[in-house]
């Protein structure tokens, strides 16, 4: 099995098992589908280094594969199988968004999921 079915079967037992919990909304994330958010910044080599200054495209090369709701705190969820590695432009987006205070982390598993749900849902409650 390759790499991207391996991380395409991921996904969906991530997806389902995360759509039980009533705290959680889960997004699926494609490459080229936009949303912008005046949150991050710096990213975007194709953008005007202007506007990249002010946010980062949700959507754009680097974006993590999931964006989690939990208890209404945002998270990234970067899927990769055990030996997959990030590439420099989720090194940067994932960098960026942590710099801001956001929650993304690499996850391998359905439990490694579930951790980061609980840790997120402690950062909520913790009152960050």
């Amino acid at each position: 099995m390759t790499a991207r079915r391996d991380e395409a079967a991921l996904e969906r037992q991530i997806l389902v098992d995360l759509g039980s919990q009533p705290d959680v909304l889960a997004l699926k994330l494609e490459v080229g589908h936009f949303l912008r958010l005046g949150l991050l910044a710096e990213l975007c080599s194709t953008c005007r280094p202007a506007a990249a200054r002010y946010r980062v495209e949700i959507g754009q090369p680097g974006t993590p594969d999931l964006l989690l709701s939990v208890a209404g705190a945002f998270v990234g969820c970067e899927l990769k199988t055990p030996i997959g590695r990030l590439r420099p432009e989720q090194v940067a987006w994932h960098a960026a968004a942590r710099r801001r205070g956001v929650l993304v982390e690499v996850v391998r598993s359905v439990d490694e999921a579930r951790a980061l749900v609980a840790r997120a849902r402690a950062d909520a409650g913790g009152g960050r």
